[in-house]
């Protein structure tokens, strides 16, 4: 049951992200949503699942840095 909780909760993440008009914003929600999911793939042996969303989070976190600069 914790296992659906926490895929559930990524998944309002991930669709909360949708919502939000600045980018910024739309990264950094995704990106909650998206370890969410990593936690979510490993719990229930999932590679694919966390891999993926760990690879996201890489990608969302290289362009916030990029835009800082």
């Amino acid at each position: 049951m914790l296992y659906e909780i926490i895929g559930i909760a990524a998944t309002l993440f991930v669709l909360a992200s949708f919502l939000v008009n600045d980018l910024t914003k739309v990264r950094i929600i995704n990106i909650a949503g998206a370890a969410l999911f990593v936690v979510y793939g490993i719990l229930i042996g999932a590679f694919s699942t966390w891999l993926l969303n760990g690879l996201l989070i890489a990608i969302h976190i290289y362009y916030l840095v990029k835009k800082r600069k």
